[in-house]
C-alpha cells in the first residue's frame, strides 16, 4: 500500500516516496513503449520515461542536500568543550 501524504513524517519521507513513484512511472512508460503501435508512440513513451528519470534525479539531489544538512547540523550540535 502506498503511503498517504498525511502519514509521512518528514521531508525525507516525502522525497523518498516521490522517488519511488518516479521509478514506478518510468517503468510504466517503458512497458507502454513495448505496446506502442507506431514509431511516434515509441518516441513519446521514451521521452516520458526520460522525464521521469530526470524527475528522480532532481528529487535525489534534494534528498541528498537535506541529508547532508542534517549531518552538518548534527556535527555542529556536539559540544566540543
Amino acid at each position: 500500500m502506498k503511503p498517504k501524504i498525511d502519514d509521512l513524517m518528514s521531508m525525507q519521507d516525502i522525497l523518498k516516496t516521490a522517488i519511488k513513484r518516479e521509478v514506478e512511472a518510468r517503468e510504466f512508460y517503458l512497458k507502454a513503449k513495448e505496446r506502442a503501435r507506431t514509431p511516434f508512440e515509441e518516441e513519446l513513451f521514451d521521452r516520458l520515461a526520460d522525464q521521469e528519470a530526470d524527475h528522480r534525479k532532481a528529487l535525489e539531489k534534494q534528498l541528498n542536500e537535506i541529508q547532508a544538512q542534517i549531518e552538518t547540523d548534527r556535527a555542529l550540535s556536539f559540544d566540543i568543550y
